[in-house]
């Protein structure tokens, strides 16, 4: 069994009306090498491998992941583009709460622990781990948490970013034209274009919106719009509108982490 992870960190931004969350995402994920479905057992002397800044402190890690994204060559497709195919499974989530994540990396495949406190805040920029929320989003959010169910509770798609740390394990298949990430929330996946197409109408709003992806040398570039504005960021109720473009950035760190 071969451990490939997905580290997550975020950057926030406010616009003037809307809440613009731009993540250089950074998510350690771990994948099964093999068939799909297949168990697959180590041999008496198979150790899990070893990842580039692995650590639970997502601010270290972002750091960490900045230094290290120039330095590896990661394997190619046919095309040239880095791989990121095969099967993921995050070693840090967000779920419950961007700023003060139950779900850090230390306790990933562990009992949770609820009397341990939260983990460390996902938000590395600013420095200070809050989201920069305008004060009218800030009534709101409470509003949100105090009043509405949240999306994923009702069996709705999770939105951009939020797709990416709902779920506990991906698979992404990457072809010339596209790359589509499956997920195992429920029958969630993502179509990113890669191939240059225009955008849909600006008046068609999706639950996982109209993504557009592009190459800057070894990254990945993801920017996300037309999102329906339904969807919260976390379970604490932290939203952003449909107004939202989303960017998320994915570069291979070594063969089993994507930042």
């Amino acid at each position: 069994m071969s451990s490939r992870f997905i580290m997550l960190s975020v950057a926030g931004a406010a616009a003037a009306a809307v809440l613009v969350l731009p993540p250089p995402a950074a998510a350690d994920q771990v994948s099964q090498v093999g068939t799909p479905g297949a168990a697959a057992t180590p041999g008496p002397q198979a150790s899990e491998p070893e990842h580039s800044c692995a650590s639970d402190d997502p601010a270290l890690f972002w750091r960490c992941a900045q230094e290290k994204a120039t330095a590896f060559d990661a394997p190619r497709t046919a095309d040239g583009r880095p791989d990121f195919s095969g099967y993921w499974r995050h070693g840090t989530e967000a779920k419950e709460d961007l700023e003060a994540p139950w779900d850090n990396r230390a306790r990933v495949g562990a009992p949770r622990e609820r009397d341990a406190g939260p983990g460390k805040s996902m938000i590395v920029d600013p420095p200070d781990g809050k989201l920069p929320l305008q004060p009218w989003a800030e009534v709101q959010k409470r509003e949100n948490e105090a009043r509405y169910i949240d999306q994923n509770t009702h069996c709705f798609l999770s939105g951009v970013p939020r797709f990416m740390y709902e779920s506990g394990a991906y698979q992404i298949l990457q072809a010339p034209e596209s790359i589509t990430i499956l997920s195992e929330e429920a029958h969630a996946f993502r179509v990113i274009a890669t191939d240059g197409r225009p955008r849909i109408a600006k008046n068609l709003r999706l639950w996982l919106g109209d993504a557009r992806g592009r190459w800057e040398g070894n990254t990945l570039v993801v920017e996300t719009t037309n999102q329906n504005g339904r969807v919260f960021l976390d379970r604490r109720g932290t939203f952003y509108t449909n107004a939202a473009t989303v960017t998320e950035r994915f570069t291979m760190l070594d063969p089993n982490t994507i930042a």
